[in-house]
């Protein structure tokens, strides 16, 4: 793994802006793969980023939140500590509350954020600007 990358979580929703940024073709606008995020600043070494991914985590579909070393399964109530525990083996919903309680407010951010995404869409009432 790229020594930069070893505490970010990326995902494939990833390589479209940096894809994008390799062949000249961005920036794009911001309704163009809205939750893409290019990697080339960041695999140069001239950036950081910490951002909540949300991924589905269980058969079910529930939603998760994974952030920094955290990987938090609200509808399960699960939480795993990633750096240490990459198996998921160890639940510490109970023994961290005040993580547990950040990373839902995180998750109820992002999703707020989709949703007003989502129904501006609908409305089509995105502009092409960021």
């Amino acid at each position: 793994m790229h020594p930069i990358l070893a505490d970010v979580t990326v995902t494939a929703i990833d390589l479209y802006k940096t894809l994008a940024d390799i062949i000249g073709a961005g920036p794009l606008p911001c309704n163009e793969a809205p939750d893409s995020r290019s990697l080339l600043g960041l695999l140069a070494g001239e950036e950081t980023f910490s951002d909540p991914v949300l991924h589905h985590s269980t058969i079910k579909g529930d939603l998760a939140i994974r952030w920094d070393q955290w990987k938090l399964i609200p509808g399960t109530k699960e939480l795993f500590d990633l750096k240490n525990d990459l198996q998921e083996l160890e639940n510490l919903y109970e023994e961290y509350p005040a993580v547990v309680q950040k990373l839902n407010q995180k998750m109820d951010e992002i999703v707020t954020r989709m949703n007003n995404r989502e129904n501006r869409t609908k409305e089509g009432s995105i502009p092409n600007i960021c």
